[in-house]
């Protein structure tokens, strides 16, 4: 077994003992079920109008099962815990708190459509003993007259879980919503001053 292996097998291992580990489908007797938590605080209104907030993620983030893997680059194995699932896909769990707490400026009439394109959302394993939640996604603002697209933003986020298992992971990606939440408010504040050209966020949203 290579080092690279050995590694993998003791922090699948050590989440396995934890919280039990499977195929992404097959659910246990009993489990228990996470979300993001709620929002304390006031929504955010965006600088630029904007429509709505759309957030969708390829395939593999198409179910509940909470996926975990090794931060090992020459690792290609993702894998779920068993006795612990979300409460719905990771899309959905991302888009209802961004909507929670991102206000959109202008949500029954015109306005942009933020998009946002989740690449990755899961809690990556260090160690046996250390993980953090990650996401990853692209942003997208689209025009409301031709719905093409005219800012593009990529974001990468991980914050520290406080545990290395399941209950941790689904706390630090909690987090890392909320954070995501933060940066897209700032990225429209942005838009709306630096967009190239005569033509600013705010002209190219209405």
């Amino acid at each position: 077994m290579t080092i690279s292996a050995a590694r993998w097998a003791a922090v699948a291992g050590a989440a396995c003992l934890v919280c039990a580990c499977s195929s992404f489908g097959r659910l246990p007797t009993q489990y228990s079920v996470h979300d993001l938590g709620a929002t304390t605080e006031a929504p955010t209104t965006l600088a630029l109008p904007t429509r709505s907030i759309q957030v969708r993620a390829p395939s593999w983030l198409g179910s509940s099962a909470m996926q975990y893997r090794a931060a090992d680059p020459g690792s290609l194995t993702r894998r779920a815990y068993v006795s612990n699932r979300w409460a719905a896909a990771p899309a959905e769990l991302v888009e209802l708190a961004l909507q929670r707490s991102l206000a959109a400026s202008n949500p029954n009439g015109g306005g942009c459509v933020l998009a946002v394109e989740l690449d990755e959302f899961i809690q990556v394993f260090p160690s046996a003993t250390q993980s953090y939640g990650l996401i990853e996604a692209r942003l997208r603002l689209s025009s409301p007259r031709d719905d093409a697209v005219f800012a593009i933003k990529p974001v990468s986020i991980n914050v520290p879980a406080t545990t290395a298992d399941a209950r941790g992971g689904a706390q630090a990606l909690s987090i890392a919503t909320g954070e995501l939440a933060t940066s897209i408010a700032a990225w429209l504040q942005q838009l709306d001053s630096e967009i190239p050209g005569v033509t600013t966020g705010s002209a190219r949203c209405r």
